[in-house]
């Protein structure tokens, strides 16, 4: 993380980790659909920006970068598959 100048690292680190387990157990539950997801959809976005982003305009780790961005992407638009899903009740 420092490669990448994020600042305040560790909290940032542990912030993700419990977003990304507890968000991962509401979402199995069915606790808090919309606005979890939201919430998740904004981090891996945020995360897409801050990570294989940048290493992809700095050309720096071109190919692995270009899979993850690839992989955010997919999960953003199931997120959003996930909201619809909750949204229309189906």
């Amino acid at each position: 993380m420092r490669k990448h100048h994020i600042p305040f690292a560790t909290v940032s680190l542990v912030a993700s980790f419990v977003l990304e387990v507890v968000g991962g157990i509401f979402l199995a539950l069915g606790l808090f659909m919309v606005p979890l997801t939201w919430l998740l959809i904004i981090y891996v976005l945020a995360a897409t920006v801050s990570f294989p982003l940048q290493d992809l305009m700095t050309n720096n780790g071109r190919a692995q970068g270009l899979q993850l961005l690839g992989s955010n992407l997919a999960i953003v638009g199931g997120l959003i598959a996930l909201v619809a899903c909750a949204i229309t009740g189906i």
